[in-house]
């Protein structure tokens, strides 16, 4: 017997063609359909619960992620405020440190003036300051 390629027939001219099979010759057709339907109205139904299962999620994103913008900003205006009282402090301490060298020149004038006092051994009169 002659193999038939099925998948490719040519018709009495010689052109090449497809089979072409009708919808009603094939068995279970109608179960099919029926079942292409049932899964489209299930998928319908899938797709809208995912649709609404997204929105929510953008809604949740989009609030945390204003809620993590507000937490930045109050960060960064907790990080200035504590650079500026660094700043202050560090400024503080630079104006104590010039300052401190006055103070030890002016203890020192001060010992010697209790040196040159103990050698004198006079009491200054009253109404004098020292």
């Amino acid at each position: 017997m002659a193999e038939i390629n099925h998948r490719y027939l040519k018709d009495n001219e010689g052109e090449i063609y497809f089979p072409v099979v009708h919808k009603e010759s094939v068995i279970g057709w109608e179960e099919l359909v029926e079942d292409l339907n049932e899964n489209d109205e299930n998928n319908q139904g899938n797709i809208s619960s995912l649709r609404i299962k997204i929105e929510n999620l953008e809604f949740e994103h989009n609030t945390f992620k204003n809620s993590i913008n507000t937490r930045i900003e109050t960060i960064n205006s907790q990080i200035l405020e504590i650079n500026t009282s660094m700043q202050n402090i560090l400024n503080e301490l630079t104006e104590t440190k010039d300052k401190l060298s006055t103070i030890n020149s002016d203890i020192e004038t001060m010992k010697s003036d209790i040196e040159e006092l103990k050698g004198n051994n006079e009491t200054p009169p009253e109404g004098d300051n020292i």
